[in-house]
C-alpha cells in the first residue's frame, strides 16, 4: 500500500474542518467563518471532481459526465453541510474525508498471483526449456 496524498487537498480540506470544528463547538464566530468555510468545501468538491478523473479508469473515460455528477451532487452537498453545521456534522465530514482520502490516495499494490501470473510463468518455462 503506498500513500500518495496530494498536499494542497490536505490544507483545503484541513483548513475547513478545523473551522468548522471551531464554529460548531462556539470557539469561532459563524458570521464571520460561514463563507470561508463554504469556499474551501466548494473547493474540495471540485478537487474530488479532478482528482477523481485521474484514479479511476470510468472517470477518465468520461471526464465530463464524471465532472458534472461529482460537482452538480457535491456543490449541493457542501451547502447543506454548511448551513447545518453541527459537533455530530462535523464528526460524519471528518469520516467522510477519511473514506475519500482512501479511495482517492492510497495506491494498492498488486498482490503476485491468480491465474494470470500462473499462466505467464507456465509460457516463460515453455520458452525457456
Amino acid at each position: 500500500m503506498k500513500i500518495n496524498i496530494c498536499p494542497i487537498c490536505v490544507i483545503v480540506s484541513g483548513i475547513w474542518l478545523i473551522l468548522s470544528a471551531g464554529v460548531a463547538w462556539g470557539y469561532l464566530a459563524s458570521e464571520q467563518f460561514m463563507i470561508p468555510i463554504a469556499i474551501l468545501m466548494g473547493g474540495s468538491v471540485v478537487g474530488i471532481a479532478y482528482q477523481g478523473e485521474k484514479k479511476f479508469i470510468w472517470a477518465s473515460t468520461h471526464s465530463l459526465i464524471w465532472k458534472i455528477i461529482i460537482i452538480f451532487s457535491g456543490m449541493p452537498a457542501a451547502y447543506l453541510f454548511v448551513i447545518n453545521l453541527s459537533k455530530p456534522l462535523v464528526v460524519t465530514e471528518f469520516i467522510l474525508l477519511i473514506i475519500i482520502a482512501y479511495f482517492f490516495f492510497i495506491k494498492r499494490l498488486k498482490q503476485p498471483g491468480g491465474l494470470h501470473t500462473i499462466s505467464q510463468i507456465e509460457k516463460q518455462m515453455e520458452q525457456c526449456c
